[in-house]
């Protein structure tokens, strides 16, 4: 096992496939967990956007919010697997958050763009 999630900030409910870089880094997203002022209706926590390093040093790239001032505008629970964009950021979805629309009570889903810092590359 190269991974336990704790359930807190370091995020829970892993649904999705993980990418490598050219580096050896391990990409991947956690469904729930994270910044736990965010609830919606999958439970606590909004997910998390994570890089795990060859040395197993792990960093919470993203903790998505999705409820800022009571709008859903960041994003919420990542379910599906990262791509990397051709500067070699991870790109992904989530299932909720973002401004929403008819029939969308916790927002219709976003797509990201997560901007690593300039060491991990």
């Amino acid at each position: 096992m190269l991974r336990s999630f704790t359930g807190g900030r370091d995020g829970a409910s892993p649904h999705a496939g993980l990418i490598f870089d050219s580096r050896g880094n391990l990409y991947g997203t956690a469904f729930n967990g994270g910044d736990w002022k965010c609830t919606d209706i999958s439970g606590p926590g909004c997910g998390v956007a994570f890089r795990r390093a060859p040395n197993g040093a792990e960093t919470v790239l993203y903790a998505f919010a999705a409820q800022i001032k009571g709008n859903m505008v960041d994003g919420a629970n990542p379910a599906a697997s990262l791509i990397f964009e051709s500067k070699g950021n991870p790109l992904g979805t989530t299932e909720f958050g973002g401004l929403g629309g008819p029939g969308c009570g916790f927002g219709c889903g976003t797509i990201f763009e997560l901007s690593p810092p300039a060491a991990a590359h």
